[in-house]
């Protein structure tokens, strides 16, 4: 068995791994990120804050109206008490208890349009609600699946790199140093092979001379183009 094929068997080995490796770096992101989940729970804490500002102005405006309440029935007492004979001051007090009347109304306006405001906040955060419960049992599935994946993969990997492990001693360590620094320099790939009487990486024509001593396996012959490894096959 030549090294050049043995090379080659090598490169198929490390590209598999480096894909299985980019997955596996992919599916840890995913797992990590949960930017669907936070979007969710934001959106109902963001809910919640608006439901409990809208009851606290309903409220306010409640006990404003109360207070009205209170202090035109004080005011209806001294009118209609008999104890006040002086019509001024009983026009006053007519004039004062119309006005609480006309305050208590617009306020009650304003306590109807938070009410509707408030029906609105409901709705908002019931759907969020929802949102959140529909995008939790999402995620688990997926995290479930991506979970699953990944042990196929370690499985996997785990197979090639005992492969790998296998062809390494039957390979110089200068040869391997040469191969290490080809996949550092070549996005990868170090070893390519003669396709069509052309270099399959960088496609680039190779001569007949050029194919015979690559496909001979006498000799490590590389690409005069791009410098990788060539195997004839």
């Amino acid at each position: 068995m030549n090294q050049s094929f043995q090379l080659y068997q090598l490169q198929k080995l490390d590209s598999d791994l480096d894909r299985i490796q980019a997955r596996i770096t992919t599916i840890d992101q995913t797992l990590a990120s949960n930017a669907a989940l936070k979007k969710a729970e934001s959106n109902l804490q963001a809910s919640h804050a608006s439901k409990s500002a809208v009851q606290k102005e309903l409220q306010s405006l409640q006990d404003l109206v109360d207070a009205r309440n209170i202090k035109m029935q004080q005011a209806e007492s001294s009118l209609y008490g008999g104890k006040i004979q002086n019509p001024k001051e009983l026009q006053d007090l007519q004039t004062e208890i119309a006005g609480h009347k006309r305050y208590i109304q617009q306020t009650e306006d304003q306590i109807l349009e938070k009410m509707v405001a408030l029906e609105q906040c409901e709705k908002n955060e019931s759907t969020a609600t929802e949102t959140l419960e529909r995008v939790e049992v999402d995620l688990e599935k997926t995290h479930a699946s991506l979970i699953s994946e990944k042990a196929e993969l370690d499985k996997e990997m785990e197979i090639l790199l005992g492969k790998r492990s296998a062809i390494l001693p039957q390979l110089p360590d200068t040869l391997l140093a040469t191969y290490d620094q080809l996949r550092q320099k070549k996005g990868g790939i170090a070893v390519a092979i003669i396709n069509e009487d052309s270099c399959s990486s960088c496609g680039s024509s190779l001569t007949a001379s050029e194919c015979q001593t690559a496909r001979s396996g006498t000799t490590i012959f590389t690409c005069p183009f791009c410098g990788r490894i060539l195997y004839g096959g």
